[in-house]
């Protein structure tokens, strides 16, 4: 299929039993906050997924260091200790704009942060591994079983997003799990806002694989879209998600609302 069709990962991305069977049965979700004009308005948001259940709020950061640490001091204060925080800077910054706010910012007990620095940027990924008490997440520095090598082999990260759709698919998410944990990292699944077919394979993707032990932002993309393509929803209690039993990924594609 490769050889045949280049690129258009997210279509190749199309369950646990076939990926080794399941090693847990609830996956905890991350709820993610997106860069708001308005600390009232990133409070409000944080507030409705909280008391949905959500333990692990992402906030997205990178633009401006003072606007970042006010809106983690805002989030923190609120909720105290009722929820984790992680950051996800996106490339946003380099390392040496970024590393004295990361540093303040680790009074406030971050959980992680994710992709600091451009996705090239592996020497900066480890420098703040080493300077840093908070655990480092590589995201877009691995978008294929290659990159993976590279950030493991240079001690870059502690953690690995792996985004099924981004990577290629079912195969090449697995394979990129087995060597973070052959480096006995761990590592998460994230979301490339995708509906119920792409969070159905992100979560048997977890349910299969053990290292995928931190909280999980791969469910978020059901209420960014006004509707899905699947018939049934997700089985969703207190800020978790159960793996689909039924065949294959487990849901049904609506086809109705291609005759609309």
């Amino acid at each position: 299929m490769d050889q045949a069709i280049y690129g258009n990962y997210a279509a190749k991305a199309c369950v646990y039993e076939l990926l080794g069977g399941k090693v847990r049965d609830d996956i905890e979700l991350t709820w993610v906050v997106g860069i708001k004009e308005d600390l009232k308005d990133a409070v409000k948001e944080a507030e409705y997924y909280v008391n949905m259940g959500y333990k692990v709020i992402k906030l997205k950061v990178g633009n401006s260091p003072e606007k970042d640490y006010q809106l983690v001091e805002t989030i923190r204060n609120y909720f105290g200790d009722r929820i984790k925080i992680r950051l996800d800077a996106n490339q946003g910054y380099d390392y040496p704009t970024s590393l004295k706010l990361f540093q303040e910012l680790e009074k406030f007990n971050i959980e992680s942060i994710e992709q600091p620095v451009k996705r090239w940027d592996i020497e900066g990924l480890r420098k703040f591994r080493e300077k840093l008490k908070t655990p480092i997440m590589a995201d877009e520095a691995v978008s294929n079983f290659h990159d993976v090598y590279n950030v493991v082999s240079n001690n870059a990260a502690d953690i690995v997003n792996i985004k099924v759709g981004k990577v290629g698919g079912l195969l090449p998410a697995k394979k990129i799990s087995n060597v973070i944990e052959s480096a006995e990292l761990r590592a998460t699944a994230g979301s490339n806002l995708e509906l119920g077919i792409g969070i159905a394979a992100s979560i048997h993707f977890v349910a299969s694989s053990k290292v995928l032990s931190y909280p999980h932002d791969l469910y978020i993309g059901i209420d960014l879209h006004e509707n899905d393509i699947i018939k049934r929803g997700f089985n969703f209690v207190d800020g978790k998600v159960k793996c689909p039993e039924l065949p294959g990924l487990g849901v049904e594609v609506d086809t109705e609302i291609f005759r609309s």
